[in-house]
């Protein structure tokens, strides 16, 4: 990481570490903003925290995040720089839907957040991953976006059709990238 963009990303964190911008703030323990190396040549937008990631105050670090990382190994073999975060960086618990997303009201309000985040990333690639954050994600010029399915449905799929999911993710990724990088 650059010596301006650390600084650029420190102040970044600073400033939205205490948001209060939605109702999402009563519920979590951390906020949770991204994890991995900036600038990022990829940058990957999931959906919300989890249970794992509130506790630990970093997007993608349970079972889905497991897999996840299992997925960019897999796609990018070590040779591109990558970072992950979430269209909301609080927990949704108990103010979501019934899916556990977060609402639409807490996703326009994290929005300021992602796009200053993203233009600290510099990323030529953004990878949302799970629709809600391909739905929210608004056309970003000058950087190519596609779309995986949440490494959390695929873990909620029948086992037989896991890893048919799993290597789609991993070839999208994979073209993605060869393509646009």
């Amino acid at each position: 990481m650059s010596i301006v963009t650390h600084t650029q990303y420190e102040k970044h964190r600073q400033k939205w570490i205490d948001c209060q911008e939605c109702l999402l703030c009563k519920c979590r323990t951390n906020v949770v903003i991204a994890r991995g190396k900036i600038p990022a040549d990829i940058l990957f937008v999931g959906e919300a925290p989890g249970d794992s990631e509130d506790v630990v105050g970093k997007p993608f670090v349970g079972p889905a995040g497991r897999l996840l990382d299992h997925i960019i190994k897999q796609s990018l073999d070590g040779q591109y720089d990558y970072a992950m975060t979430n269209t909301v960086c609080c927990i949704p618990k108990n103010v979501g839907n019934a899916k556990g997303e977060p609402p639409k009201e807490a996703i326009l309000a994290c929005r300021p957040r992602l796009l200053e985040f993203i233009e600290i990333c510099q990323p030529k690639l953004i990878v949302t991953v799970g629709l809600l954050s391909s739905k929210f994600l608004p056309a970003l010029d000058d950087i190519h976006k596609i779309g995986i399915t949440h490494p959390a449905a695929i873990l909620r799929m029948d086992a037989s059709q896991q890893s048919l999911a799993i290597k789609r993710c991993i070839v999208a990724v994979e073209d993605a990238a060869a393509a646009y990088l």
